[in-house]
Formats: structure tokens, sequence, C-alpha cells
């Protein structure tokens, strides 16, 4: 081998070695800065939501009523779970849980025994310049489903989690909640990602919404009504 021929190789291995070397450095800063929120206790939304049937609407109460979707409380948890243990015939064949599930069951008892509240790790979090009301979103879109064939599909589709599919993904198959930014790993290891949550994704949503006509409402605001940045931002 010559020496022109050994230093080719010798250079294809080093560039090689210097893209892998780049790409473990950016996925860790990825793992870094899109770490997934650690949660005081385990919570299998496809369990509840797609075996159980559990609206999300159940869970977190207060998304139609104003801004804020709203976070389960522990006497939330127990209204079921008194009676749903570990112990609970319900709890066997097709819902049968895995010791980690059963053991956070018990751990939920034991914040209802000490008074104790579950500080839930917040995953979707806007800026404070922007104002968003889950209750404006929410009527449209329950009264949308009733006059759109393609808001009926979904509505059909996913009866537990309509309308929050629309913006949240399909928590419902969801190993772990977590937003949506940076590599793919996530869609491998926790079995899904939320969709952006960014501005643009707002915009192209009022986009394809606009100007529709439903018999006897409602109407969705069109960009040209919403030109004012005060709509959405203080």
């Amino acid at each position: 081998m010559s020496y022109e021929e050994k230093l080719i190789r010798t250079l294809i291995k080093l560039i090689i070695a210097g893209v892998v070397a780049t790409f473990l450095v950016l996925w860790g800063v990825q793992l870094y800065i899109n770490r997934v929120p650690a949660q005081p206790i385990y919570f299998k939304h496809r369990h509840h939501v797609t075996e159980m049937h559990i609206s999300c609407f159940y869970c977190h109460t207060d998304v139609a009523k104003g801004s804020f979707a709203g976070m389960p409380s522990v006497q939330d948890c127990m209204q079921c779970h008194q009676i749903v243990n570990s112990s609970d015939p319900l709890l066997t064949g097709k819902y049968a849980l895995n010791p980690r599930e059963l053991a956070n069951v018990a751990k939920l008892a034991s914040y209802w025994k000490n008074h104790k509240e579950i500080h839930w790790a917040r995953v979707y979090k806007l800026p404070q310049f922007v104002h968003f009301t889950h209750k404006v979103h929410v009527d449209f879109f329950l009264q949308a489903e009733k006059k759109d064939p393609e808001l009926a599909a979904l509505a059909k589709k996913y009866p537990a989690s309509y309308p929050c599919v629309l913006c949240h993904g399909n928590v419902a198959e969801m190993k772990v909640v977590v937003p949506k930014q940076g590599f793919f790993w996530k869609d491998i290891v926790y079995g899904g990602e939320t969709p952006l949550t960014t501005m643009g994704h707002c915009i192209n949503c009022h986009t394809q919404w606009a100007g529709k006509k439903f018999p006897g409402g409602p109407d969705a605001p069109s960009l040209s009504q919403m030109r004012n940045c005060s709509d959405c931002h203080y």
C-alpha cells in the first residue's frame, strides 16, 4: 500500500470519527436541554385514557373553564384509587399493573394518608408574554365537531381525548409526556412526542380553520381579524 493510500484511509477514518463524535456531543446536549421532567408519581396515560377510557376532562377539570387545564389533586386521584388499589380484581387480566405501577399506586395512597400534595412537574409552559385560554379553544372545537366531518372523525377516533389531541398530540398512547424539541430519540424511548407549541403552530391552526363556515356557527377568527399583537400577547 502506497503512502498516498494510507493517508487517504487515515483521513477517511478521522472524518468518520469526527462525525460520530459530533453526533454524540449534540445528542448529549439535547439530552440535557430537553431532559424529561421527573414526575413525583409515574402516571401512565395509555392505561387511564386508552384502556380505561377516562376522559382528559376528568383529571384536567379546568380545561373547559378558563386559561389553565389544571392538574389532578390527590383527592381527584383517590376518587378511583380508594377502590382501585393493588389488591383490586380490576387490576388483573388485561388491566393488570406491573410492579412499578403498583408501587406508584401505593405511593399515591401514602400521599393521601399523610395529607400531602402532589407537586406535578410542568411539561407545557408558555412564555409569560403569551396569553392562551383553553376554554375558548375547547368550546370552539366541541361545537365545530358537530358541524365538520373531519373533526367528527377525529372525535370518533379519540373519544376520550378529543379535542386535546389537536394541540397535545396523541398523549393517550405516550409512555411519558414530553415536549417536542430536538432529536428523534424521544419518539423511540418515550413512545411519542407532543407537537411543538410555537407561534407558528397557532398560526397554522388559525390559517386552517379561518374562513370555515359551519352552519349555525362557530367561526374561527381569521388572521385578518387577529392582526393586533395584543390578541395573543401581553
